[in-house]
């Protein structure tokens, strides 16, 4: 059921999550090989493997049978480095904003000693930093409004051996990562040649019997972006914190006369779950009422001036 609602993403993903269409998408869920995807064989200690996990806590993939987990049976051992990349040779990736990636976790690790990170190079290998600071792409004299966003991702106050920020400790149920990046340079015209994904494992010289970090479902979408002026009467800005849900989230938006606003809510397949009218500039939302996916929501008034976003439940 998981495969056929990453399928139906694509579809939906484009009319409710911004007023854009996709340029660009991958998705990599392990069931079959993809050819953008390298383990490391020159590491001879590599444990990263695309398989079946059968341990006590990494039981089982997202979306069975497989997916990539550090050893998909042994603890990680002590002062290991492992390394998968996943490259993006694809001018498209960049002619998009926001672009995006996102993926599901369980990781088992000491905590600030031991743990997982992700960097980033956009010239073949030759230099890399930590995803977390990236800001190739994103912040040029030109045009200072490109940013990154995150959901569930580390910061660089999480760190482990030798300083590094990254993923760290424990989280025994399937957790949703999002990183995105919201482009400023004029890339359609001057692209990189690439972006790759480096994930790296990382242990030190203490044992500690923990499982590492497994992974599973990596899409990366980039949305063609239409020129809308950001201060255009047509749309407005709204904010749902937390996200993902917990019982009390609330969704914000600026509504200073109290005017009627339609709020809509769809799922991964286009469904309309949920519609409730508000007059005042909050609403407030619960994982209860929803089962657990990708949601969207879409927020409307009397003269059709919309705010769109999306959600996640846990």
């Amino acid at each position: 059921m998981k495969k056929i609602l990453l399928v139906a993403f694509m579809s939906i993903f484009v009319a409710f999550i911004s007023e854009a269409q996709i340029t660009f998408s991958q998705f990599i869920t392990f069931e079959t090989p993809s050819p953008n995807l390298q383990i490391d064989t020159t590491l001879l200690d590599n444990i990263w493997q695309i398989g079946i996990p059968d341990k006590d806590i990494f039981d089982g993939a997202y979306s069975l049978p497989n997916t990539i987990i550090t050893d998909t049976v042994n603890y990680y051992p002590i002062n290991n480095h492992s390394v998968f990349t996943i490259v993006i040779k694809d001018s498209l990736w960049f002619q998009g904003s926001p672009s995006t990636m996102a993926f599901r976790y369980k990781y088992d690790t000491d905590p600030g000693k031991d743990g997982g990170y992700i960097d980033v190079s956009y010239n073949g290998g030759t230099s890399w930093q930590n995803i977390i600071y990236d800001t190739i792409l994103t912040h040029c004299p030109d045009n200072p409004g490109g940013t990154t966003t995150s959901t569930n991702f580390y910061t660089a106050a999480d760190t482990i051996i030798g300083g590094i920020p990254a993923f760290s400790g424990a989280t025994s149920v399937w957790t949703f990562s999002e990183f995105q990046w919201k482009f400023c340079l004029h890339t359609k015209d001057f692209p990189p040649d690439s972006v790759m994904f480096r994930f790296h494992f990382v242990s030190d010289s203490i044992q500690n019997n923990k499982e590492g970090w497994m992974i599973d479902n990596i899409y990366f979408t980039s949305h063609l972006c239409l020129g809308i002026d950001e201060n255009s009467i047509d749309n407005f800005e709204s904010s749902l914190f937390p996200n993902p849900l917990d019982e009390n989230s609330v969704l914000k938006f600026n509504n200073p006369k109290n005017e009627v606003y339609t709020l809509e809510i769809f799922n991964l397949l286009g469904v309309k779950v949920k519609e409730t009218i508000i007059n005042s500039g909050k609403a407030t939302l619960s994982k209860n009422d929803f089962q657990n996916g990708i949601y969207f929501y879409r927020l409307t008034n009397s003269n059709q001036q919309t705010s769109k976003g999306k959600f996640v439940i846990e």
